[in-house]
């Protein structure tokens, strides 16, 4: 069985750096990852390639040696310093376990009970937050608050404001 997890961004706002937390992510994926696609959005060169896909070696440290050079090849390549997608996917499957399709924000894991286990430990051992990652299940949605007419509208239609846990604990204090 799988769950999503997502990023708790308030520690990006806090200043832990992305590139670390995108680093530290694919080493701890890195044994089950067979294949990727890295793309630039907005490439620092225009003439610079915006797509990088293929296969991933078999040995697991060839694998991190090959993910740490397509991370490089992202951050240093990148116009914008978070603006980029990658995506990794394990072997027969359909829909990437690993997906930064192009922001902190929409950052999502679809993980099994084992690839959270190394990603946890990994976090640990890189002195990140522990709650760095947090089950998506767990992202809290109130309706729209206010009386002006566009938050009224807002309501009545549906719309939604969501808080991490992180989010949702600060704003409780």
């Amino acid at each position: 069985m799988r769950t999503m997890y997502l990023l708790e961004k308030t520690y990006l706002d806090e200043g832990v750096p992305l590139e670390t937390v995108l680093r530290v992510a694919c080493m701890a994926l890195a044994p089950w990852a067979v294949r990727y696609e890295a793309r630039l959005i907005m490439p620092r060169v225009s003439d610079t390639p915006t797509l990088r896909r293929g296969t991933l070696p078999t040995a697991v440290d060839e694998r991190r040696a090959a993910l740490d050079t397509l991370l490089t090849w992202l951050t240093t390549n990148t116009a914008v310093e978070d603006l980029f997608a990658l995506s990794l996917w394990e072997a027969d499957q359909a829909r990437p376990f690993f997906q930064y399709p192009d922001t902190p924000d929409v950052w999502s894991l679809w993980l099994t009970l084992a690839q959270w286990h190394a990603l946890q430990t990994a976090c640990q051992s890189a002195h990140l937050p522990t709650d760095l990652f947090f089950d998506a299940d767990q992202v809290i949605c109130t309706p729209v608050e206010g009386n002006t007419l566009l938050a009224r509208l807002a309501r009545r239609l549906g719309f939604q404001k969501c808080y991490t846990p992180r989010q949702w604990k600060r704003r409780q204090t």
